[in-house]
């Protein structure tokens, strides 16, 4: 096990993939979390300090032959950390839109190439709706699409922080010194667990001193593990 301090692009990267597991609850922040995850984003502007954004633990993973064509030299489950991950890549998404740098943001969020989905790979719940929300062309309003379901806490998320930003854009917020400031000073701690350590045991340590998983998480987390061992 390895704890080192880490910035978005250390984490976020085009070469590695982070994968969340089937074990993993689904995408549950809402709009308190967003408006407090937005405000202190913000704060990067009027400090020089690094602001921590907490800590996220990554198991390594073997990358597969299909990985490795799609240009992915490392690969790790996201064990805990997932929801401030996803509010980071769907908040980063609309900051970098709104800086006209869409193609910066693709370079960084993005796989290099094949199938050129995201570098986070949801479970199956959210997948399709983070999916798109990572490949919008523009910050259109995901709620006249077809193809996503406008009540999942992803489309909400982003739509959360389109209205956000366009409206301290309005307020006379530099929405460029604002991505270069959280690039530059939101911070993680990581912790990297080696493939011999047990995933099982941690994640179930830290979610009993956190919000109690339902009865269904703990069933899917233990079939997923048992799946895995027999595998």
């Amino acid at each position: 096990m390895e704890a080192r301090t880490t910035f978005i692009n250390d984490v976020i990267q085009r070469n590695t993939l982070l994968r969340i597991p089937y074990f993993q609850r689904p995408y549950v922040w809402e709009k308190d979390y967003w408006e407090r995850f937005a405000k202190d984003m913000e704060s990067t502007l009027d400090s020089k300090r690094k602001y921590f954004l907490g800590a996220i633990i990554l198991k390594e993973e073997e990358p597969t032959d299909e990985d490795t064509l799609n240009g992915i030299a490392q690969k790790h489950l996201v064990i805990d950390g997932q929801q401030r991950l996803t509010t980071l890549c769907i908040y980063m998404k609309v900051l970098y839109g709104m800086t006209g740098k869409k193609n910066e943001f693709d370079y960084h969020f993005l796989q290099a190439t094949g199938s050129q989905d995201s570098v986070i790979i949801h479970s199956c719940v959210d997948r399709s709706d983070f999916h798109v929300i990572m490949h919008l062309p523009t910050l259109k309003d995901v709620t006249t699409l077809k193809d996503v379901n406008k009540e999942s806490n992803i489309c909400k998320a982003y739509m959360f922080f389109r209205d956000f930003l366009e409206k301290r854009k309005q307020e006379g917020i530099n929405l460029l010194q604002l991505l270069n400031t959280v690039t530059a000073r939101v911070t993680f701690v990581t912790i990297s667990l080696r493939r011999e350590d047990d995933e099982q045991q941690i994640f179930d340590t830290i979610n009993s001193l956190g919000e109690p998983l339902s009865t269904g998480d703990l069933i899917k987390n233990i079939h997923w593990t048992m799946s895995a061992k027999h595998d």
